[in-house]
């Protein structure tokens, strides 16, 4: 039996869906209507989020996620299946790829967590500081700091009821499983955009958290959306799924 926690829902062709930080199955709220009558949804809940239960210690998340995916992949049958990952989940995907990509017909990746340059040394500052004075972290993921975080990067600074929906979710997750997801990131993002499959990449234009590479394929669309794409703009990512997986 896998360790992941998922749900399958609807039918038609194997389409893995991978949630991004802190926020498993809402985030697929406004999606899930959309493509539950083309394909067989898989929603998981990644390691240590919702009722999948924590990585050991010292473990890399990303390469372990990888491995019980693909056990659940060979617990449900399925010799090949299509991901739809966002954010976090984004990274997830890319060592899923490079680690069994004999496995995955194609990908979609939305809000794709590219960070080059000084995005990436920010994040790597923050995470210092976590390191050195851990109650920081502590301090930063609770409370008003939270919701001002998610309200920020996740809105552009838009309050409301959707933000306060993803800070609750975050917010019951434990710290130190979004501190694995956050300090195992491998790197900036480069090899994201080069991968094995064939990739589609869904860029939002307001997203304050993701860059759009200057010189893009006609794989990458940018859609009128930050990086709540999930939730604002399910029906443009709904659209480019289906053109790209049908």
């Amino acid at each position: 039996m896998s360790d992941l926690s998922y749900r399958i829902v609807g039918e038609g062709p194997p389409l893995l869906l991978l949630h991004g930080f802190g926020i498993s199955y809402n985030i697929w709220q406004a999606l899930v209507p959309l493509l539950h009558s083309h394909f067989q949804l898989i929603l998981v809940e990644l390691p240590g989020i919702g009722a999948s239960p924590p990585l050991p210690a010292q473990t890399l998340y990303y390469v372990a996620g990888a491995d019980l995916l693909d056990e659940l992949r060979r617990e449900l049958g399925i010799t090949r299946w299509s991901l739809l990952c966002y954010s976090t989940g984004t990274r997830m995907g890319e060592i899923y790829v490079q680690r069994y990509g004999d496995t995955v017909s194609r990908c979609i990746f939305l809000c794709p967590l590219h960070i080059p340059g000084w995005r990436w040394r920010l994040l790597q500052t923050v995470l210092h500081i976590d390191a050195v004075l851990p109650s920081f972290g502590d301090w930063a993921l609770s409370g008003p700091r939270l919701y001002g975080l998610v309200t920020s990067l996740g809105f552009n600074g838009r309050a409301g009821r959707r933000a306060a929906e993803w800070t609750r979710d975050i917010g019951a997750q434990p710290i130190h499983v979004l501190r694995q997801a956050l300090r195992d990131i491998p790197d900036e993002g480069h090899s994201l955009l080069s991968l094995g499959v064939p990739t589609l990449y869904i860029w939002g234009r307001q997203d304050v958290i993701t860059i759009c590479p200057r010189h893009r394929s006609k794989r990458h669309f940018c859609i009128n959306a930050n990086h709540a794409a999930p939730i604002l703009a399910a029906a443009d990512v709904a659209h480019l799924t289906l053109e790209f997986l049908r």
